[in-house]
């Protein structure tokens, strides 16, 4: 059995890492090609650095899909792999579900069957994600919500693995910790016009339970780093620079309230017993609202102020188990993978 890996950003990095270590620990023959899409070495490389993980080959060039889609493409030829492995649902991974549909191979779908059911929240991530699932002929489902949301095709097979991302954080091994901090991120491009209400809902709220600490972890983008901080000068939010996977998940470890429009820390999040208010419209992980690990919250700075009250004044209860999984997500994939492909 021979696998290719395409990935291209940062939590497809994260999220496959458990994956290579298991392809590594059976000896089954794989392929990492990075599309360079995270072009930057803080925001790509410095994490297969971080997880000493070998990339195979990499596009020279800066990202552009049709180029990489023939790079792909040519790659794929040389090596022949029995299937071709892409999470999630980035330009890196619709490029290598492309590529590989064209040359003849198999599509594996990590993170299949994820859908808010509004192809412009989140834009293009909704439409890759389905334009993704529709190709591939092995879709690995974190939940049983998103297997439903998989339309019946004969010729898929779908199945319910957990998210590989428990699996890397249940690898670090947290100790307990006290929780003293509201963990706070905010990037979604959708979000940028509404950054200040966004911001005078924190300032409001950090003002009414200065029993905690602020924190505020800057995106990589300056431009929006600049307008964050202007928008939050005078305010006792301390900002701090971009974190390494590990850093971010101990700060998370040690909040009593994470307030982001990220969909990935919906899932991280209640495995930590932490809960989530989430600044955004519509989510694609509905389970965490199903499961009350997190609460959806327009980005607007009253509902905000209203919605991050009632989370912080009911901080005693407990999350009891997370919706994405066990920790167990990339045996199961593999397993699959060993199963079908011999």
């Amino acid at each position: 059995m021979k696998i290719a890996i395409v990935l291209g950003t940062r939590p497809e990095i994260l999220k496959f890492v458990p994956i290579i270590r298991e392809l590594e620990s059976r000896q089954i023959k794989h392929k990492i090609y990075f599309t360079s899409q995270h072009f930057s070495h803080s925001m790509g490389k410095s994490f297969f650095e971080e997880y000493n993980v070998k990339i195979s080959d990499e596009y020279p060039k800066k990202f552009k899909r049709e180029q990489v889609t023939e790079w792909l493409k040519t790659k794929f030829n040389e090596y022949q792999p029995d299937t071709v492995l892409v999470q999630g649902d980035t330009k890196s991974a619709l490029v290598g579900a492309l590529a590989a549909i064209f040359s003849g191979i198999p599509v594996s779908h990590v993170e299949a069957g994820l859908r808010s059911f509004d192809f412009k929240e989140p834009f293009p991530e909704e439409i890759n994600r389905i334009m993704i699932d529709s190709i591939s002929t092995y879709l690995f489902c974190p939940t049983k919500q998103n297997k439903k949301n998989l339309a019946k095709n004969p010729s898929q097979k779908a199945f319910v693995t957990g998210n590989t991302i428990i699996d890397l954080i249940k690898q670090y091994d947290l100790p307990e910790a006290k929780r003293d901090k509201v963990l706070i991120t905010v990037h979604r491009r959708e979000n940028w016009d509404r950054m200040k209400e966004i911001c005078d809902g924190i300032k409001v709220l950090s003002c009414r339970f200065p029993e905690y600490n602020f924190v505020l972890v800057k995106h990589a983008n300056r431009k929006l780093g600049k307008v964050i901080k202007d928008y939050l000068k005078g305010s006792s939010v301390k900002l701090i620079n971009p974190q390494n996977h590990r850093s971010f998940i101990e700060l998370m470890n040690e909040s009593i309230l994470l307030i982001s429009d990220s969909g990935g820390v919906l899932e991280e999040a209640p495995f930590l017993k932490v809960p989530v208010l989430s600044i955004r419209n519509k989510t694609e992980r509905a389970e965490a609202m199903k499961s009350k690990t997190a609460l959806l919250c327009e980005p607007n700075s009253l509902v905000m102020i209203y919605k991050g009250i009632k989370m912080l004044m009911r901080n005693k209860k407990i999350i009891k188990k997370s919706p994405f999984g066990d920790g167990l997500a990339a045996k199961r994939i593999v397993d699959i993978l060993a199963r079908e492909l011999r």
